[in-house]
């Protein structure tokens, strides 16, 4: 007897289409400030629950209440992704400071709606697991396979599998089946299995025993797998090989040269990984507490230079983890300090005062001062040529080149002995600071020591600190050959000054071109075509004589839009799809807020307006450039229909008729890459995520220094008469706009 299989054949992701629009505003986001970091993990997670949704509709089919229950999921979501939208898109029209806020403080999912669907889904497709399981159960009752079935969990697999399983579900829910024979039948059927075993034993011949014969401790292979999952689990953590036991003997942790990654056992490498997170979040600390404190990212400049990024958001916050002035100046001497303080520590123990010169505690401190040797050897890594404050010379090189080979692809540059020997001081530095890591775990405590003489020789020998200790001498001993590396980089560092006016010249350049590409240098020009318009509504009397204005809106003193130019087409006479294919030419800034296309009626000499479409402008200083959803850095040349929105009468609307309009321009980066600029910023210095569209000096001082609230002749929002007082201020008298003729000169612009 087989159950029918709950679980249909994969099919079409109907989740596909909200995981894709939620990538794209996650994209979008991403890219923007600090400040909406929040929701940028609000969408992370809704992506994963979407993806576990995506799985349980690839696996298995629904039931009725559940489709009705995704489908509202479905729509949910997308009413969610749309609220997003139309608040970024309103933070995008607005220019105060505090235009974040509204994107800052929305919640995607408060009522934890698709967590609680994933969880219904799964508990649906674990019901009927349970039923296979349970028929499972009692078909092996009734048969001679019990045994065979519970011991072999490839048998177990294959079994379920015939019952309608598919694979993937059987792997995915590996714990809930074994938790569930547990708890249920499985040590009946052991028990059972036992028992029929002894029967059988009883009856075998004398003489078919094997003499001598011990099978040992019966195997669990259930448990087995789990235990190698969670070895598996904590070694994909670690990012490190497997490992088939925590405690075995290290193996060597080298330094050759072809070797990227040293080869540790997974424990060694949790300490190692641990020690690393901590020292990057002290030296971050650190850094926020007292900036005015080195190292800099920026110290290797000229002190005039240096001012010109202070303010850059695009600078990286610290020197990375393997520079080699984060070790000398940062890494090394703070654990130079944990040594002395372990030293202390052993050496006023109580437990220790009458046994220092043998034992675990004379053990230890011989590695203490092996580790203090191997520390010493990284003062050869401090300055010893460029006078930089607390800023390695080797990392003076290092950031000079990447600056200036983005102007000189050919520059030379001793790459061998420059990656032996920052991957070698690095290599030493992180051992080091997982053997600390490890030593205060075997000896507990800040200031006395807390655990029992027994248990601190245990884990001295349990995890193998006398080997750890040993290797470290065994690499100072030919340490030589890595500070020759060191020495060779200075002395070919010494004979190339070009490459420090390399570096110069190429930061000259870069804030040249982010003039350029942050809009602040020059306008956007753009070269607009009116094409064509179709489907226009037909008259009960007559065809249109039609003609579109373009106009032109910045900003008021008010936070409103004034209207600063117009450009117009000729009349297209008599003809439901007109064609203009009028070329028109105009400037755009970061203050342009809009431009309208309205479509007028011409009738014997009197224009209707028919109907308009709005394309908005968007400048979020560090964030993007935008014209009609396109990026102002990139170049254009498309056509594209817009969608006019046509009343007639009284507001009954109709089928749109749609604008046909060429857009074309060339791209900022165009016009830096036109000067031979770099288009994004050169060298270490800044970060690899840095925005294509930099800040100009007026937004960094901006971001810097929030505007506040002017006070005086204007009214201050929630004071008494405060919204009157502002009604009437934009409706007072504006000074009218020229008249023009309708003559258009050859840039476009009318008179």
């Amino acid at each position: 007897m087989t159950l029918a299989s709950p679980f249909g054949k994969a099919r079409t992701s109907r989740m596909e289409g909200v995981i894709e629009r939620a990538w794209e505003d996650y994209r979008l986001l991403f890219k923007a400030s600090a400040q909406l970091q929040p929701i940028c993990g609000q969408i992370l997670s809704m992506i994963g629950s979407l993806h576990l949704i995506d799985d349980h509709l690839q696996t298995g089919d629904l039931s009725i209440s559940n489709r009705k229950a995704l489908r509202d999921v479905e729509s949910w979501c997308h009413n969610a992704l749309s609220s997003l939208e139309a608040a970024l898109t309103t933070a995008r029209s607005d220019i105060s400071h505090d235009r974040f806020k509204i994107l800052q403080s929305k919640v995607l999912d408060p009522a934890n709606t698709l967590s609680g669907f994933v969880e219904l889904l799964r508990r649906d497709r674990q019901k009927t697991m349970v039923e296979i399981l349970s028929q499972m159960i009692g078909e092996m009752q009734s048969t001679n396979s019990q045994q065979s079935v519970v011991t072999e969990w490839s048998v177990l697999e294959a079994q379920l599998e015939k019952l309608g399983l598919p694979k993937e579900v059987i792997e995915e829910e590996f714990f809930f089946i074994s938790d569930w024979l547990k708890e249920n039948s499985l040590e009946q059927i052991e028990e059972d299995a036992e028992d029929a075993e002894d029967v059988a034993d009883v009856e075998k011949v004398e003489d078919e025993e094997l003499p001598d014969y011990d099978p040992g401790e019966e195997r669990n292979p259930i448990e087995e797998k789990v235990q190698i999952m969670d070895e598996m689990a904590r070694n994909v953590a670690t990012d490190e090989p497997i490992a088939t036991s925590s405690k075995a003997e290290p193996p060597p942790y080298t330094f050759e040269e072809d070797n990227d990654q040293p080869i540790i056992d997974s424990e060694f490498s949790h300490f190692i990984q641990t020690a690393i997170a901590t020292d990057t979040d002290v030296r971050l600390l650190k850094r926020k507490l007292h900036p005015e404190l080195g190292p800099h990212p920026t110290s290797w400049l000229p002190k005039s230079v240096q001012a010109r990024f202070e303010d850059s958001r695009d600078i990286i916050p610290i020197m990375p983890p393997d520079s080699f002035t984060a070790m000398a100046y940062e890494t090394a001497p703070r654990c130079v300090n944990e040594i002395e303080r372990l030293k202390r520590l052993l050496r006023t123990s109580s437990a220790f005062k009458q046994n220092m010169n043998s034992g675990v505690a004379h053990e230890a401190l011989q590695g203490l001062e092996v580790m203090s040797t191997a520390l010493s050897r990284f003062d050869l890594l401090q300055d010893q040529k460029s006078g930089a404050d607390n800023f390695s010379d080797l990392d003076v090189l290092d950031f000079e080149f990447s600056t200036a080979v983005v102007l000189d692809a050919r520059l030379p540059f001793p790459d061998r002995e420059f990656e032996l020997a920052q991957k070698s001081y690095y290599l030493l530095l992180t051992y080091i600071m997982g053997f600390l890591e490890a030593i205060s775990l075997v000896f507990p405590g800040r200031t006395y020591i807390s655990a029992p003489v027994e248990q601190i020789e245990f884990l001295w020998k349990d995890n193998h600190m006398s080997t750890r200790v040993a290797f470290v001498e065994k690499q100072l001993a030919a340490w030589d050959n890595i500070e020759s590396a060191a020495y060779h980089c200075r002395n070919w560092y010494s004979t190339r000054p070009m490459i420090r006016q390399g570096a110069l010249e190429a930061l000259e350049k870069w804030q040249r071109s982010e003039m350029i590409l942050s809009g602040s240098e020059q306008k956007d020009s753009i070269e607009l075509t009116v094409v064509s318009a179709s489907e226009l509504p037909k008259s009960n009397f007559r065809t249109s004589n039609t003609w579109v204005k373009m106009v032109h809106y910045g900003p008021n003193q008010f936070g409103g839009y004034l209207r600063t130019f117009d450009l117009k087409t000729d009349v297209s006479k008599a003809t439901q799809h007109p064609v203009w294919n009028k070329k028109l030419s105009f400037e755009i800034s970061s203050q342009s807020k809009l431009v309208d296309f309205e479509l007028y009626d011409r009738v014997a000499g009197i224009d209707t307006q028919l109907c308009k479409y709005r394309i908005f402008c968007s400048f979020v200083p560090g964030v993007e450039a935008n014209f009609a959803n396109r990026s102002l850095l990139y170049g254009i040349d498309e056509e594209v229909d817009f969608p006019l929105k046509f009343l007639a009468g009284k507001g009954k609307e109709r089928e749109p008729p749609l604008l046909r309009l060429r857009l074309h321009w060339a791209g900022r980066i165009a016009k830096a890459e036109a000067l031979a600029l770099p288009t994004r910023p050169p060298g270490k210095m800044f970060r690899l995520d840095a925005t294509p569209v930099p800040m100009t000096p007026e937004e960094k001082i901006a971001a810097k220094n929030p505007p506040r609230p002017r006070q005086g002749s204007l009214p201050q929002w929630g004071s008494e008469g405060s919204e009157a007082a502002v009604h009437n201020a934009r409706h007072a008298r504006r000074p009218s706009m020229p008249t023009t003729n309708g003559t258009v000169n050859n840039s476009g612009h009318s008179f």
